[in-house]
């Protein structure tokens, strides 16, 4: 039996690309514990569950008002100016 992927191709431009890869060289010989990454500023602690659900239950709002309207994410992105990115 062969296995299936599981997961969509993500199609990243150059930017992300080059991003992602600095993410990775960064880490490759340092493994910060979580005061030193804290420390830096680039982290700023986990993110609480409750915060998490309350962003959930947000989105879930919002997609649920858009979908009444008819709307595609297509449309909210040209009337917003924004990209769905």
């Amino acid at each position: 039996m062969k296995a299936r992927t599981m997961h969509k191709k993500i199609n990243w431009t150059p930017e992300d690309r080059a991003r992602h890869q600095a993410l990775r060289d960064k880490f490759q010989d340092w493994h910060p514990g979580p005061e030193e990454l804290l420390a830096t500023g680039e982290y700023l602690g986990p993110f609480r569950s409750d915060s998490y659900h309350a962003f959930r239950v947000a989105l879930h709002a919002l997609k649920t008002d858009r979908e009444r309207q008819g709307l595609t994410l297509a449309d909210v992105e040209k009337r917003s100016g924004s990209t769905r990115r």
